[in-house]
């Protein structure tokens, strides 16, 4: 009978020892399972910083780009309403020039036709 308890007490401590075990088994899974939630908490910080980061250098980059277009394009309308304004002026002397050039003939014309109406109610 002795022998059956001897026995039973050495399952018992077997039985306590492999509880210890499994319990810090447990404890240490536990403790590696924060770490990882952790460090996943971590990642998922850091991405969306990055995420925060090329976010905000796209839209100056973006800006940056419309600017320099507008630019360009403003640049453009300027040189094509400088043009308009040159041709214009262009037109514009010319017609004066062939007014001046034609200012005697119809002169003279408009006091031929003044003579002959003088002319004619005499």
């Amino acid at each position: 009978m002795e022998s059956l308890n001897h026995q039973t007490d050495g399952l018992e401590v077997i039985e306590e020892e492999g509880l210890r075990e499994v319990l810090a088994i447990d404890r240490q899974a536990q403790s590696i399972l924060r770490d990882a939630e952790s460090e996943a908490q971590g990642i998922v910080t850091g991405a969306q910083q990055r995420a925060s980061e090329l976010k905000a250098t796209a839209e100056s980059e973006a800006r940056t780009q419309a600017e320099e277009a507008l630019a360009k394009a403003s640049a453009e309308i300027e040189r094509e309403a400088e043009a308009l304004r040159s041709q214009a002026q262009h037109d514009a002397e010319e017609w004066r020039d062939a007014a001046r050039a034609r200012f005697d003939r119809a002169l003279m014309y408009v006091v031929r036709l003044v003579t002959l109406t003088e002319t004619e109610k005499e």
